[in-house]
């Protein structure tokens, strides 16, 4: 009895300790961004693929989508971390506010293009956040 309550207790904190850990975060955006050697090919690749097709939409907030400033959306959207906001991009995606068409309407855009795209608008909204 007294070595399955110990087994007991053991198993309850190690499921706490995983829970607590910091796996969760690193999953946030801002620190896949941080903790990622992003070269500079991949960042003037997605910077492009913003200012040619993003940038319609986030730059003013047309059809709901958040400006390039709007912290409080960003940040939510950073907890989801990178694999769900790909998919997201990718596929399309409505939300409270508006509208994702896939691609973001790059249809020509590859999975690399969409990512890099991602990963450019996470930098500059961090580095917004610390002007």
């Amino acid at each position: 009895m007294l070595k399955k309550l110990i087994f007991l207790v053991i198993f309850t904190l190690t499921l706490i300790a995983s829970n607590c850990s910091s796996k969760n975060k690193k999953t946030d955006m801002y620190n896949y961004i941080n903790d990622q050697s992003i070269n500079e090919k991949m960042l003037s690749n997605g910077k492009e693929v913003y200012k040619n097709v993003c940038a319609s939409c986030h730059m003013y907030g047309t059809a709901g989508a958040a400006t390039m400033i709007d912290f409080k959306f960003w940040n939510q959207s950073a907890n989801k971390g990178m694999d769900i906001i790909l998919k997201n991009v990718v596929e399309g995606y409505k939300g409270k506010l508006g509208v994702m068409p896939p691609k973001g309407n790059c249809l020509s855009c590859s999975d690399e293009d969409i990512k890099a795209s991602i990963i450019y608008i996470f930098k500059e909204v961090l580095d917004n956040k610390t002007k």
